[in-house]
């Protein structure tokens, strides 16, 4: 299948072109795949072994589960670690904490 061939007729297999066109640019950069998703995966293990990482808001909502409002509740009532602030508007939570803060919550289940 060419590319004319997908425009004039849409409905053709496009994943198969797409497959063929990004491993024909591969080739032509000679980036081993396998080697790049090894250094990504080290990268990521990298970052996400630091000690104490600075989690912004949507991170720590999705970890925790709930709604915005509940979270600031929680904070206010002293019931969850304070935000730090980082400058400006931009404020974080350190992720011991809140990772601590769960394994507490974790720990009272009956």
């Amino acid at each position: 299948m060419s590319l004319s061939d997908a425009k004039e007729n849409p409905s053709k297999d496009m994943l198969a072109l797409i497959t063929k066109v990004v491993a024909e640019v591969v080739a032509r950069i000679g980036v081993n795949t396998g080697e790049f998703l090894a250094d990504t995966e080290k990268q990521h293990v990298k970052r996400g072994s630091l000690p104490n990482r600075i989690l912004r808001k949507p991170e720590v909502l999705n970890m925790v589960g709930v709604s915005d409002a509940t979270l600031w509740r929680w904070e206010k009532a002293g019931r969850f670690p304070k935000r730090l602030e980082l400058g400006g508007n931009s404020k974080g939570w350190l992720e011991s904490e809140v990772r601590g803060w769960i394994a507490s919550r974790a720990s009272c289940r009956k």
